[in-house]
Order: structure tokens, then C-alpha cells, then sequence
């Protein structure tokens, strides 16, 4: 994980996730994006299930 062109964490994608640091801040809000069902405006869309 890169911050400011530096290396701030480093692993596999399981290690980073266990540290529950910015690398899982950064999937888990990306992930969220898979899962809502209207976008910050309110405006709907279809989810692929």
C-alpha cells in the first residue's frame, strides 16, 4: 500500500486485510460500491446478483 509515493503497508492481499489498516479501509469502501443499490445523489441502479 502506497501513501505519498512511500510504502505504508506490505503483504499479501490476506496479511493486509488482517492488519485492518488503510489497505482494508480502501477495499472495504470499494466493495460497497458492489453492494448499494443507489449511488451518494440517491439515484437508483440496478445490482448484478
Amino acid at each position: 500500500m502506497l501513501e505519498h509515493g512511500r510504502v505504508i503497508e506490505l503483504g499479501t492481499h490476506d496479511e493486509l486485510m488482517s492488519l485492518r489498516g488503510r489497505y482494508r479501509t480502501m477495499f472495504d469502501l470499494q466493495a460497497q460500491r458492489f453492494t448499494a443499490t443507489e449511488d451518494e445523489e440517491g439515484v437508483a441502479y440496478d445490482v448484478l446478483a
